[in-house]
Formats: structure tokens, C-alpha cells, sequence
């Protein structure tokens, strides 16, 4: 597979947008960045893996600036060529309500108002839990094509309070709209469960006829079995599919730590 060596994927000088990353904020993207690290076209994890960057280092550029750079080998190259090239995506401030959270969201504050909607989600927390409203960054991110992800930290307590107020926040999620967008945001829900002793992140699109109601009965856990019927020993630790109506968690590929993928499922080949 082609490498592209030395690519700058994020610095302190002016982009292309016309922002400007902070050196403190840019040395913690480059902490939170793992290595080797994938990515997905328009920034959407339930898409196959399109690049694959590994080597990262943090240099000082000869006008004083500072870069992010990395080798990126090219995973798809259709993919990447429809793209134009690559971004990255990135979490930064975070509003919390409570004490230790149970759940995550997470929201591009370029298509979404993201302090008006954590005022929003503080009025819907029930006392007793606790959530995290956080930015996610996302430098090539359009507003016709909004994705708010809810991240279940911990997932016995996330069951409490989706129990509670589960149907109003997935409810108020789908209701929210981007710049001058129609469309309903796309939701994911990302949860860890444990396959075979390997903790494995399962990163799921929400299908939108599934009812806000529905996703309030949603079990990780439950698929667990399905995924260690398709891992099959593959070393995984990643997998992707949809919440159907029922609610129905319907796995599609399983990926590995190097981004490549250990088994793509084939509509009608495996059972529900």
C-alpha cells in the first residue's frame, strides 16, 4: 500500500478554515492521538478505515510554529482520492454535570450550538447522575451531515440513566439541526464490551425509524455473542454496524488494531 511520509495533519499556523490551533491545545491533540491511529471519510467511524497514520511526532517548524506530523499509508485508495486527502478530528472542551460521568456526547460545535445544548442536557440529568458534553473538533465537517455520538463510559450506571431519561435525551438529540440543515442528526452510541476476555469498542449507527423509546433498551452487552461468533480468534478490537427497529443490533465488519479489517459481513449472510 502507498505511504505518504512526513505529512503535517494539524499545527499552530492559520488553516485552511482561517483558525488557529493554540500550542497548548495542539500538544494535547497530539497526546490524545494514538499510534498507529485510522481514519474514516468525513470523519464518520462506521465508514471503513481510509488511512492508517502511524510515526506521530510533535517538531517545531523553522518559523517557530508548531506540527503535528505523521507517515499515512493509504488503506483505500478510491476512497481517499473521492476525499481529496485526509483530516483529523479532535475532542476539546468539556462541560460536565455532576460528578463521575456515565455518559459522553459528543458534538461538532461547527454545525451545533454546543453551549446551548449542554445548558439544555444539564435541565435533563436527573439528580444523582452525571454526563459529559464535549467538543469534537472536525476540521472538514459539513452541517448536512451532523453526527452526534453518545459514548456509554460506564455502562451499568449509563443503563440507570438512559432508563430515566433516556427517551426525552434521544428525543431532544434527533430534534437538534445544523446550520440550515433539515436533516435529523445522525446518532451513534459507542460502548466497550468484552468478547472472549478483550475488551472490544462497539461503535453503532442508529438507524432513524428506530424510536428514541427503543434506544433507551439498547444492550451492548448483548452483542458480545455475535461478535465473538464472528471475531473467531481475528484479535479485533473494533466493531462497527446499526440499531435497528426492535431494538436490533446488527454488527457489519470488525476491525483490527492495525485498521484493516477482520471480517466484513455480507448482507443476509449473517443472522441477527
Amino acid at each position: 500500500m502507498r505511504i505518504i511520509e512526513n505529512q503535517v495533519v494539524a499545527g499552530t499556523n492559520l488553516d485552511l478554515h482561517g483558525e488557529q490551533i493554540a500550542p497548548e491545545v495542539l500538544v494535547r491533540l497530539f497526546a490524545q492521538m494514538a499510534d498507529p491511529m485510522v481514519n474514516h471519510s468525513e470523519h464518520d467511524g462506521t465508514r471503513s478505515p481510509v488511512t492508517r497514520m502511524s510515526n506521530k511526532r510533535l517538531v517545531q517548524r523553522p518559523d517557530g510554529s508548531l506540527a503535528i506530523v505523521v507517515d499515512i499509508e493509504v488503506l483505500d485508495e478510491v476512497e481517499f482520492a473521492r476525499m481529496g486527502g485526509f483530516s483529523i478530528a479532535f475532542t476539546n472542551r468539556t462541560i460536565r454535570i455532576g460528578g463521575q460521568p456515565c455518559i459522553q456526547i459528543l458534538i461538532n460545535p461547527r454545525q451545533l450550538p454546543f453551549e446551548e445544548i449542554a445548558r439544555d442536557l444539564a435541565a435533563l440529568t436527573p439528580p444523582g447522575y452525571s454526563i459529559d458534553i464535549t467538543e469534537r473538533i472536525e476540521k472538514t465537517a459539513v452541517a448536512d451531515g451532523v453526527i452526534v455520538i453518545v459514548a456509554l463510559t460506564v455502562a451499568g450506571v449509563a443503563k440507570g440513566f438512559l432508563s430515566k431519561v433516556g427517551a426525552e435525551l434521544f428525543e431532544y438529540l434527533k430534534r437538534r439541526r445544523g446550520g440550515t440543515s433539515t436533516k435529523e442528526p445522525a446518532i451513534q452510541i459507542e460502548g466497550t464490551v468484552d468478547v472472549g476476555g478483550r475488551a472490544v469498542t462497539l461503535l453503532l449507527a442508529v438507524d432513524p425509524s428506530v424510536s428514541a423509546t427503543e434506544l433507551t433498551s439498547v444492550d451492548l452487552d448483548a452483542a458480545a455473542v455475535q461478535l465473538e461468533r464472528m471475531a473467531k480468534g481475528a484479535g479485533v478490537n473494533r466493531a462497527v454496524g446499526f440499531i435497528r427497529p426492535g431494538p436490533v443490533i446488527e454488527v457489519t465488519f470488525l476491525v483490527r488494531p492495525d485498521g484493516s479489517i477482520a471480517r466484513a459481513v455480507v448482507e443476509g449472510q449473517e443472522g441477527r
